[in-house]
């Protein structure tokens, strides 16, 4: 199902968009065009190798933002990147990944807004919010395995412009045991 409704002129996202995994038969609800691969309706193109438009050249592996909003409310990650991925964020714009989902007591359950699958980098001139779900748990140790990031990369995190807020979310028993 994806619902989808207009804000700040763009198309809102209400399903993950993980880029891991696009490829001719998966594109997204994008266009694609040699190694580019864009939705313009939602505000993101995906440069998958590297490319020179007019007088700028995009590595391979570099996803530009230009008023994406995603919010979704059945899937734990709202963005996934793969490893040394390079998010330009356009000057002026604003940008959202929203994980609204909660996980419940028994679930080892991980959620993020932005999820790198290694090194991540964040430029640019635009904001990024990420918001993650809910990760409960039940333990002072959170021992059930539930993690809740706003922005999580699995190898080094590079923000060197741009306005970034990132906040997870995490539901124990008490605030004393939430370390």
């Amino acid at each position: 199902y994806y619902a989808k409704w207009i804000k700040n002129g763009k198309t809102v996202r209400t399903t993950a968009l993980d880029l891991t995994d696009i490829s001719e038969s998966n594109l997204y609800r994008s266009t694609k065009s040699g190694d580019v691969y864009t939705n313009a309706a939602e505000g993101w193109t995906w440069y998958a190798a590297k490319t020179t438009v007019g007088s700028n050249t995009y590595a391979a592996n570099t996803l530009v933002l230009s008023g994406l909003n995603i919010n979704t409310a059945a899937t734990a990650t709202a963005l996934k990147v793969p490893g040394g991925t390079t998010i330009v964020l356009t000057e002026g714009t604003i940008n959202s990944a929203r994980s609204g989902y909660t996980s419940s007591d028994s679930e080892a359950v991980y959620t993020y807004g932005v999820y790198g699958a290694g090194a991540l980098n964040i430029k640019g001139g635009g904001t990024l919010s990420a918001l993650a779900g809910t990760a409960a748990s039940t333990k002072s140790n959170n021992s059930n395995g539930g993690f809740s990031h706003g922005i999580y990369s699995a190898g080094a995190l590079n923000i060197t412009e741009g306005i970034i807020s990132a906040k997870g979310g995490f539901r124990g028993s008490t605030a004393a045991e939430n370390k």
